[in-house]
C-alpha cells in the first residue's frame, strides 16, 4: 500500500499550544504510512522544532499567481473587511497553486485561521484532494472578543462544513461547531492535544536558576499570552487576597504579550510586585511546573487548556477555572484538580489557599494528575490523528 501523501497546513509555530501540538504530530505520523510536507502561511519565528526530513514551504514567501482581477462577494455589515477579504482570497490562490505543484491527498490543517484559508482554497484544487479542518479554540467565544471576529465568524459559518472532517481537542469546542457554525456531528472528530512524556521526563530535570527555588515559600506558576482571554488579572488580584490571610505565596507567570505592562501595573497597584516574576517566554516550561507548590489557570475560555495536561504530567496539583472548554474534560469534573468559577478572584485564591495549606490534598491531585497524564500519552493521541486521516482517504 502507497503513503499517504499528506500536507500540514499551518499560521506557524509560535509558542503556545498549537506550535507544540504540532511538532509532536511532526514527530510521531508513523513515515511508513505517511509522506509528509509542512506549509507554514506566515514567515515568522519558528519556536518549535521542525524535524529534518519534513519539507516545509512558507507561503507568504511565495509570489502571487498571476490574476486580471479578483472577485469577492462581501456582506454590507462587513465591507469595512474588503482589503483582508481581497488579501485572503488572494493568498488561498498561493495556496491553491501550492497544492496543485505538490498534489497531496489529504491537506491538515491546524487551528481555524488555517482550515478557513484552506477551505477558501479548495475550490481551486483537484477534486480528488482531501481536506480535515480543525478548530482549537471555543471559535464563537474567541472571535466575539477579536479584532476581525466578525469578518472570521461570517467566514466560519460559510465554510466550515464544507471540511470532510474536522478535529477539535475538547467535546465543548464540538458543540460550538455545531451549535454556532452549522457543522454536522458526523464531520467532527474528538482529539485531545498530545503529550510528549518521555521528553518532558527528561526536561523536567533541567534546573531553573532563580533563587526562589532555593527558599521555602509556596510558588504558584501560570503560563500563556499575556493577553484577556487569560484572566490573569484575576490571579493577581487572587493572589492579593492569598497574601492578606497571612499567606505570603510567590508567582512565576510564564508567556509574553500585549498585557505585559498593565499586569505588571496592577501587581504595582497590589502591593505584591516584589512576589511576582514575568518569566517571558521559556522554551522549556516544565522544569516550572515540576518545582512549583500549585499551578493556576485562570483563563476566560479555551479550546483545551493544553497547560494543564501538561502540568499533571509534572506532577504539579492544578486548579483551574471552569471555562468553556476543556479544563473540566482534562480534570474529570474536578476529579484531577479543583474548578473555580470564571473571573472569580475570591474563589480562585480560597482554592489556592486550600491547596497551599494541604500537603495531603497536594500529594493526592500530584499522583491522580501523573494518572491522568497517561490518557493524553504521544503515541495515543496521534494514532488517533492517523485514523481520521485515513477515514478521511479511504485507506
Amino acid at each position: 500500500m502507497r503513503k499517504i501523501k499528506l500536507m500540514i497546513v499551518t499560521h506557524g509555530l509560535p509558542l503556545g499550544g498549537v506550535g507544540r501540538n504540532i511538532t509532536i504530530l511532526l514527530r510521531y505520523l508513523d513515515r511508513s504510512l505517511f509522506d509528509v510536507e509542512l506549509v507554514m502561511i506566515f514567515n515568522r519565528e519558528v519556536f518549535y522544532p521542525i524535524p529534518l526530513e519534513i519539507q516545509t514551504h512558507i507561503l507568504e514567501r511565495n509570489p502571487l499567481p498571476h490574476v486580471d482581477s479578483i472577485r469577492v462577494d462581501i456582506p454590507i455589515q462587513l465591507l469595512g473587511a474588503r482589503e483582508d477579504f481581497i488579501w485572503l482570497e488572494l493568498t488561498a490562490l498561493k495556496l491553491a497553486e501550492l497544492v496543485h505543484q505538490r498534489r497531496p491527498d489529504v491537506v491538515f490543517a491546524r487551528e481555524l485561521f488555517a482550515s478557513t484559508l484552506c477551505l477558501l482554497s479548495r475550490k481551486y484544487w483537484p477534486k480528488e484532494i482531501c481536506f480535515v479542518g480543525s478548530v482549537d479554540n471555543h471559535a464563537s467565544t474567541m472571535l466575539s472578543h477579536a479584532p476581525k471576529g466578525p469578518l472570521y465568524m461570517f467566514l466560519g459559518r460559510e465554510h466550515l462544513q464544507k471540511a470532510d472532517k474536522i478535529v477539535c481537542p475538547s467535546e465543548g469546542v464540538a458543540s460550538d461547531l455545531m451549535h454556532n457554525f452549522k457543522v454536522t456531528q458526523q464531520q467532527i472528530t474528538v482529539i485531545p492535544y498530545p503529550l510528549d512524556l518521555q521528553q518532558i521526563e527528561k526536561l523536567v530535570s533541567e534546573p531553573v536558576d532563580h533563587p526562589w527555588m532555593a527558599e521555602c515559600t509556596p510558588i504558584i506558576t501560570a503560563a500563556g499570552r499575556l493577553a484577556p482571554q487569560k484572566g490573569f488579572d484575576y490571579l493577581l488580584r487572587a493572589l492579593s487576597l492569598v497574601h492578606k490571610q497571612g499567606n505570603l505565596a510567590r508567582l512565576i507567570l510564564l508567556g509574553e504579550g500585549d498585557e505585559h505592562q498593565r499586569l505588571e501595573d496592577l501587581a504595582a497597584e497590589l502591593g505584591i510586585q516584589h512576589c511576582i516574576w514575568f518569566a517571558g517566554k521559556q522554551k522549556n516550561p516544565f522544569k516550572y511546573f515540576a518545582r512549583s507548590t500549585v499551578f493556576v489557570l485562570s483563563s476566560l475560555y479555551e479550546g483545551f487548556g493544553y497547560v494543564i495536561a501538561e502540568a499533571l504530567a509534572c506532577g504539579c496539583p492544578v486548579i483551574a477555572t471552569d471555562c468553556p472548554s476543556g479544563p473540566a474534560e482534562i480534570l474529570g469534573g474536578g476529579r484531577y484538580g479543583l474548578l473555580v468559577p470564571v473571573a472569580d478572584a475570591r474563589a480562585l485564591a480560597e482554592a489556592i489557599t486550600k491547596v497551599l495549606s494541604d500537603p495531603a490534598l497536594r500529594q493526592q491531585l500530584a499522583e491522580q494528575g501523573r494518572q491522568r497524564a497517561q490518557d493524553f500519552e504521544a503515541r495515543k493521541i496521534v494514532n488517533q490523528y492517523v485514523q481520521v486521516i485515513r477515514d478521511t482517504y479511504g485507506t
